[in-house]
């Protein structure tokens, strides 16, 4: 993003804080225009993260302007269980064992191919890959055997993670002509998905060295 556009992008986000507090409150806490240190973190978060995070603060119901620590962690987030982020859709549960709904199944299979084009592209990206070990049974070899390492299942865990948020952030898609919550674009649903994928891989990069 064009650093010259940050300071327009924590003005809007001012802009809502004095809506929702009251411009005065805002005033008193911050200033009448935003902190370096905002301008700073909003610049490394991205849209998404931070309409999240206003949506999370509307629903919050505090009554006082959050701290920047307290807005990034909204925007952040994977899942809180204290925050109330307002009415869901309800979906009749289907007629399959499966529990989950359509973002469950569709987040699932986006999540499948994300791991095989991985492993594709680099064996070991998502973890030491074990060698596989001969079974037996009464002292005759009848196949072959892996167990996941510790690093390939803390890395399975980190996207799975990814993957659930993803999958609400869909369920929570707001309309911005209707204001309804509504299936977004497939194109908008791509965009997302790519985004909270390079965040999980960057994750993973780090836990792995």
């Amino acid at each position: 993003m064009n650093p010259n556009s940050e300071p327009s992008r924590a003005s809007e986000i001012w802009k809502r804080f004095a809506g929702m507090f009251g411009a005065d409150a805002l005033e008193r806490k911050f200033g009448k225009t935003p902190p370096p240190e905002w301008s700073v973190m909003l610049s490394r978060l991205k849209d998404y993260e931070i309409d999240r995070g206003v949506r999370r603060l509307a629903y919050s119901g505090k009554p006082h302007v959050p701290s920047l620590p307290e807005f990034t962690r909204l925007c952040r987030m994977l899942a809180d269980d204290s925050v109330d982020e307002g009415p869901q859709r309800v979906a009749l549960p289907p007629p399959s064992a499966f529990a989950g709904d359509q973002w469950d199944s569709t987040s699932n299979l986006r999540l499948l191919k994300h791991i095989t084009t991985a492993l594709a592209a680099k064996s070991d990206a998502l973890g030491v890959v074990p060698v596989m070990q001969y079974e037996f049974r009464d002292g005759k070899r009848i196949g072959l055997k892996s167990v996941p390492s510790g690093q390939q299942q803390r890395c399975t865990e980190i996207l799975v993670a990814y993957k659930k948020a993803w999958a609400q952030d869909m369920r929570e898609h707001v309309d911005l002509e209707t204001g309804e919550i509504g299936r977004p674009p497939l194109v908008e649903q791509n965009r997302t998905w790519a985004a909270v994928m390079a965040r999980a891989m960057e994750e993973i990069r780090e836990f792995l060295g």
